[in-house]
């Protein structure tokens, strides 16, 4: 799960630079320019964190089958969103 996040906010950081430039210096600049500029794929970022936090810190939680099927889906979609150039 925590490989599937850092694969979608690497993209989103690569698409930020390539488009202006440069990637967002931080988190919180991130995520406003996701809202603003990629809210198509602002959904599929926070379920990509949310189970990335949840595998990370919640003790004894486990990603059983669907669920690891259905976030790989998600990045699949978000990759669709966000080519590389």
């Amino acid at each position: 799960m925590t490989v599937l996040y850092y694969s979608a906010l690497h993209r989103v950081n690569y698409w930020f630079a390539a488009q202006a430039g440069r990637a967002p210096s931080n988190r919180f600049e991130r995520n406003r320019r996701v809202e603003d500029e990629l809210s198509r794929v602002l959904g599929h970022c926070k379920f990509l964190y949310l189970m990335s936090r949840r595998a990370r810190y919640c003790e004894g939680f486990r990603i059983k089958g669907d669920a690891r099927r259905h976030s790989v889906e998600v990045l699949g979609l978000l990759e669709k969103e966000i080519p590389f150039l």
